[in-house]
């Protein structure tokens, strides 16, 4: 299984495939320890026992139905300030796949999930190993539903259960990696403004008013954009408010 022959040159080019484990990018990290890690070789997985999502979240995902994958990368381009512009590569590259079989649909989530009609359809993981002031290794992992019809949130959906039919897991991987080097190339050529452009013109209820919650309460705010570090900018009470990871969430 996942015999894959993508028209990229380097990602995707060596795959560790397991039946079953801990979580891919724990396998990934694994590689890397051994020094044995090269760029763009990935880590598949058809049933994670401790799939990872953002701050330890878990990943839900039922076996043989969707894609669960880590991507490893060497990025040392990027300065520690600028990781989150890998975020950005890999987001799109998802949004990508999934926009050409649902169009007009498909949104950006800051920092780095999918939805479909309002509802997640992928998530991404993006752990760094530090060298300095720049980026040594990149472990992105990734989940997107495919095939999967019940979820235990309603807030979950698949592209089965927004299309009525089933996917070939291997021909929407392969897509992904094609599309995953494609925008990391245009990074490491100096592209970020390009990509940082496509990412917000794509990002979910930006420049709309939308109901927020932070530690002071909930609020009626507006995104405007997002800062180089990642950082969230909302207009709050006329006034530019940014907010990392976990400290702002959208009530929607």
């Amino acid at each position: 299984m996942y015999n894959l022959t993508t028209n990229t040159l380097f990602i995707g080019k060596k795959v560790h495939f397991f039946k079953e484990c801990t979580s891919t990018n724990s396998v990934a990290h694994q590689i890397i320890n051994k020094n044995k890690a090269i760029e763009g070789e990935i880590v598949i997985c058809q049933a994670q026992t401790s799939g990872k999502g953002q701050k330890g979240n878990h990943w839900e995902s039922e076996p043989l139905k969707n894609l669960t994958f880590s991507v490893i990368l060497t990025p040392t381009f990027l300065k520690i300030e600028e990781q989150f512009q890998l975020n950005m590569v890999v987001s799109l590259a998802v949004y990508e796949v999934l926009e050409a079989f649902l169009p007009q649909n498909v949104k950006i989530k800051w920092p780095n999930d999918i939805l479909v009609n309002n509802k997640k359809i992928a998530g991404i993981l993006i752990e760094n190993v530090l060298s300095g002031n720049s980026l040594k290794n990149s472990i992105v992992g990734v989940g997107i539903n495919i095939n999967q019809l019940i979820f235990e949130t309603e807030k979950a959906t698949s592209l089965a259960k927004e299309l009525g039919k089933d996917f070939d897991l291997e021909l929407l991987l392969t897509l992904f990696l094609e599309a995953l080097e494609r925008n990391y190339l245009q990074l490491k050529q100096g592209k970020a403004a390009l990509l940082s452009l496509k990412y917000l013109e794509n990002l979910f209820k930006i420049n709309e008013f939308q109901t927020f919650e932070d530690k002071n309460g909930i609020f009626e705010g507006k995104i405007i954009g997002v800062d180089i570090a990642g950082r969230i900018q909302i207009i709050k009470d006329n006034q530019k408010m940014t907010y990392n990871l976990k400290e702002v969430k959208f009530i929607y």
